[in-house]
């Protein structure tokens, strides 16, 4: 892995030199966006899956939204959300995406992309929405 100034619109980059995976990651991010942007290249090493300037789009698209389907995933993992969820209800609140980025410690984006909503940051998680829970 190293850390580079890399072009505009650039995060990071993975490609192979002979047998060896390399990670090419800018030097601009926060804590919090790094983790997300390393946990999502380093998928292609784990799922050995690359990309020459011959992928087709198509591929390519279907390929990193199943990544960022599993980073989010990761980042932000089941088993912790129905009581994530549990706790942030209240009469008159209840668990935002803007709560679960910070409780998990993920960009707004992962938490977004976990809980199904691009456009609700402000508005409370269905609990339906991440499992199966009861309230005391």
């Amino acid at each position: 892995m190293r850390w580079l100034e890399l072009p505009d619109g650039v995060e990071g980059l993975w490609w192979r030199e002979g047998d060896r995976s390399i990670i090419d990651l800018s030097i601009t991010f926060t804590r919090r966006e790094l983790r997300a942007v390393l946990a999502h290249h380093l998928m292609p090493v784990e799922r050995g899956i690359g990309y020459t300037r011959l992928t087709p789009d198509g591929l390519v698209g279907k390929e990193e939204a199943a990544v960022d389907r599993i980073v989010a995933e990761r980042l932000v993992p089941t088993e912790p959300l129905p009581l994530f969820v549990a706790a942030r209800l209240t009469p008159h609140e209840g668990a935002t995406v803007l709560h679960m980025a910070v409780e998990f410690d993920v960009p707004l984006e992962v938490a977004e992309r976990r809980s199904g909503s691009r456009t609700k940051r402000r508005r409370p998680i269905p609990p339906h929405s991440v499992g199966t829970w009861t309230r005391s």
